[in-house]
């Protein structure tokens, strides 16, 4: 009798130890998973910041002295910042995203329109 309360205990506790094993490495790749997301997004927002910096500077500063950023000078600068992220993107960055989101392109749009905002507040 007491052979089989042992062998019983001793199933029960490999079952326990399995069953935290598994949650424990959940845990751990979750993390990893995280990490890594905030990793790609934090470096992309860096990447959209300076484009969208660089780009008023360089082109849209003077454009707005002279009066003269009109529609398509609004539609230029838009495509010379998507330019700038698309070069100063990582490899793996670009990558992460394209697996992660349905429209990359739309997503740099979205993300310039934002820091815009940002920037004139």
């Amino acid at each position: 009798m007491k052979d089989y309360i042992i062998r019983i205990i001793a199933v029960l506790g490999f079952l326990v130890l399995s069953w935290l094993t598994e949650r424990v490495i959940a845990f751990i790749n979750s993390k990893i998973k995280n990490q890594k997301a905030a990793k790609y997004l934090s470096e992309f927002t860096y990447v959209v910041t300076g484009a969208v910096k660089a780009t008023y500077q360089e082109y849209v500063e003077a454009l707005k002295n002279a009066d003269e950023f009109n529609l398509e000078a609004q539609k230029h600068a838009l495509e010379l910042a998507k330019k700038k992220i698309k070069e100063e993107m990582t490899t793996s960055t670009r990558e992460y995203l394209e697996k992660n989101t349905d429209d990359i392109e739309a997503l740099i749009e979205t993300a310039i329109h934002s820091t815009l905002y940002d920037l004139k507040k």
